[in-house]
């Protein structure tokens, strides 16, 4: 029975754009995992649950972030 698997073989970005796509998407969401762990960090020692909310700056946009989007 054919299942159409096929060893993978180790290819530079440099020269498929699907990997470099696909190492872009990861960065930026690894990037943005970290921000908001350490945005959302709260003191929970002492047993005290509050609402965290994101610092302003998470949604100001530059042009070229917005030119981005």
């Amino acid at each position: 029975m054919d299942v159409g698997l096929e060893n993978v073989t180790e290819e530079d970005s440099k020269d498929y754009v699907g990997i470099r796509m696909a190492d872009l998407l990861v960065g930026l969401i690894s990037r943005l995992m970290q921000s908001l762990k350490i945005s959302l960090i709260g003191n929970y020692k002492e047993g005290e649950i509050k609402k965290t909310f994101l610092d302003s700056d998470w949604f100001a946009l530059n042009q070229r972030q917005l030119d981005l989007y």
